[in-house]
C-alpha cells in the first residue's frame, strides 16, 4: 500500500479515522505531487529534509486539532 492509498483509506466516508489530520513527508515536492496528496487526503505536504517547516506544520496541526 503507498501513502497515497493508506491515505485514502483513512479519509475515506466509512472510516472511523476520517477526522484524524495527516501529514505526508516526502521527497517529491513539485505541485503535481502535492495536488496528489492533498487530493489523497493529506492536510499537510512536508518535504523530508524541510526539518523546521515539519516541526512547525506538526505543532500548527495538533493546535487545530485541540
Amino acid at each position: 500500500m503507498s501513502g497515497f492509498e493508506f491515505a485514502e483509506k483513512v479519509k475515506s466516508e466509512d472510516s472511523q479515522w476520517q477526522d484524524t489530520p495527516l501529514v505526508a513527508l516526502t521527497s517529491h515536492g513539485a505541485p503535481a505531487d502535492l495536488d496528489k496528496g492533498h487530493t489523497a487526503g493529506f492536510n499537510k505536504y512536508i518535504l523530508k529534509f524541510d526539518r523546521d517547516t515539519l516541526l512547525d506544520t506538526l505543532e500548527e496541526t495538533l493546535a487545530e486539532q485541540y
